[in-house]
């Protein structure tokens, strides 16, 4: 899928620079030359086209080394890390081999391979290239399967053919405004599906691919970077690091995934350090969706098809609420391992994701939230990405975290954490009386050290009730 590429590339601009790891450039003649070897040696060990190749390395660059590597071989290529999900160690008895860097228990898959930077390095300095011809697959086979996020449960595996991994090459190629002079760094695991397919784009365009050891905060990273894909939670560790007078760099695309920006940092963000702020709205099955402003507001991309539908799965009028029905020329066309969820989510040919929204028009899109997440108190709806938004832009705390508890009454009852507030417990209270007025009654307040969200940065409401409730023992309650 990306080897003829990458090989045309080699023979037309050897000198080009395809890869920078911690400052050292390689060219695409010496990349084309290492994936030889490297193809070569995995060749060796057995692998060959169409084997389910499961693929976890801590060092992102040589796991994208790996990636390229088994593309050669027309390989799919499973990308896990067993810290993430750690049912994928199940999944594994499905997949015909593994490449880690960590040893897998015997059993857990046919086959597997230790990787290690000895073994590595004496491929690529012993190794010779091999002239051997690049297995090409079809437009419909298999090339990726790439894990859900599990916020909607257990992680599902969705299997990604070569022509939806083209369809979401063209998606990056003029949503993020990625050419052959691009930089892209990569801050993120390869996991992370739209990381995955930015970097492949990049090598499909003849553009860099950026790999540092040091963490994206640290503002070092950034030189010379024309794209960064980030959690909102890491770029505001990065805005906070920022020295007063950092010089905005000239041109730079800042790409936020797994939750949406709050209004104040994507601002920030505009002012300070990008030129362009891209908030995406989309999953895993289905790519792209919609490129968002905050609070939660966007435009539905071209090429996509988005419905609202009420609870019996008819359409509803526009500015009417309901559940989000996706189109993509990207979409998968399910989960190879759960039934029941393909049923549920994918039908007649749409993917529901779980979320509630607004069709203002058919391009205008509002996302409120997680169909499970809607608050309700006594009528009163809201999505709670709304309200922290509002409190986070009246407090100025660091973070905010909303849900309902169950009052004394059996009632739910709206519940406000906050992290990193810097004043007394009373002007906190004006405060947040101020931005969500009267509307939700009585509400709870309390303070946290964090609020707790996963590795996307979304909120884990069932977390957040449990330290809620722990602190609530501890703590004053505040009725408004």
């Amino acid at each position: 899928m990306i080897s003829t590429p990458l090989a045309f590339h080699a023979v037309r601009r050897p000198q080009s620079t395809a890869l920078i790891h911690n400052g050292a450039s390689v060219t695409y003649r010496q990349l084309e030359s290492d994936l030889q070897k490297l193809a070569g040696a995995l060749r060796e060990l057995g692998i060959g086209p169409r084997d389910k190749v499961a693929l976890a390395c801590s060092d992102l660059f040589t796991f994208f080394l790996f990636v390229l590597a088994l593309d050669r071989l027309a390989c799919v290529i499973v990308p896990f890390a067993a810290s993430r999900h750690p049912e994928n160690l199940s999944f594994l008895s499905k997949i015909d081999w593994a490449l880690a860097d960590f040893a897998l228990r015997p059993g857990d898959v046919p086959h597997q391979h230790r990787i290690t930077s000895a073994w590595l390095q004496q491929v690529l300095a012993e190794g010779a290239p091999s002239d051997a011809r690049v297995e090409e697959c079809g437009p419909d086979d298999p090339v990726q399967i790439i894990s859900t996020s599990g916020t909607t449960g257990a992680a599902k595996h969705v299997v990604l053919t070569r022509r939806m991994m083209q369809n979401r090459f063209a998606e990056r190629i003029w949503q993020y405004g990625l050419s052959r002079h691009s930089r892209n760094l990569i801050a993120m695991p390869f996991t992370v599906g739209s990381v995955y397919s930015t970097a492949l784009t990049c090598i499909y365009l003849g553009a860099t691919v950026v790999f540092e050891t040091r963490a994206v905060v640290e503002v070092g990273t950034l030189s010379g970077v024309t794209h960064v894909i980030v959690l909102p939670m890491h770029l505001r560790q990065l805005l906070d690091a920022m020295p007063a007078k950092f010089p905005k760099p000239p041109n730079l695309t800042v790409v936020s995934l797994g939750a949406p920006l709050p209004r104040a940092l994507f601002e920030a963000t505009l002012e300070r350090l990008a030129t362009d702020v891209i908030d995406g709205y989309g999953t895993n099955e289905v790519g792209q969706i919609a490129s968002m402003e905050p609070p939660g507001k966007g435009l539905v991309l071209p090429g996509v098809e988005v419905q609202i539908v009420n609870e019996s799965g008819q359409p509803v009028p526009l500015g009417t609420p309901g559940r989000i029905g996706v189109q993509t020329p990207g979409m998968a066309n399910g989960y190879m391992d759960d039934a029941t969820a393909t049923k549920r989510m994918f039908h007649d040919g749409w993917f529901y994701p779980g979320d509630v929204g607004i069709l203002r028009d058919r391009r205008q899109l509002e996302v409120l939230g997680r169909d499970d997440e809607i608050i309700n108190i006594g009528g009163q709806k809201v999505a709670p990405l709304e309200l922290e938004e509002l409190v986070a832009r009246h407090t100025r705390a660091r973070d905010v975290g909303v849900c309902t508890v169950a009052n004394a009454a059996g009632e739910e009852q709206l519940m406000i954490a906050l992290a990193g507030f810097v004043g007394s417990h009373a002007q906190l209270l004006e405060q947040v009386r101020g931005a969500i007025g009267e509307a939700f009654g009585p509400f709870l307040l309390v303070t946290l050290t964090h609020i707790p969200r996963n590795e996307l940065g979304k909120v884990q409401r069932s977390v957040l009730r449990t330290e809620v409730g722990r602190a609530l023992e501890a703590a004053r309650r505040v009725p408004a």
